[in-house]
């Protein structure tokens, strides 16, 4: 199977190996650090990791509030309570 990521997406990320990127979801602002490694001659590495403290800032700045989904079954979602610092 072969997929041209430029199909997919116009404007790709490009980075060295041994480098990172930010990603941002633009609904929830969510902000994860993209690490991207290469494994031999035809192979990348990915790691992501979540940046916590610009996902804070990012949500307060622009108003996001998020939900959590009650695990119990009839109970409805609440909001996630944040604390002020």
């Amino acid at each position: 199977m072969s997929i041209e990521v430029e199909n997919l997406d116009k404007e790709p990320v490009i980075v060295k190996a041994g480098t990172f990127f930010h990603l941002w979801c633009c609904d929830c602002r969510l902000r994860h650090i993209v690490f991207v490694d290469k494994v031999g001659s035809e192979k990348i590495k990915i790691g992501l990791v979540r940046d916590d403290i610009a996902t804070k800032n990012a949500r307060k700045l622009h108003n996001v509030v998020v939900y959590e989904k009650s695990s119990k079954k009839g109970v409805n979602a609440t909001k996630k309570s944040r604390s002020r610092s």
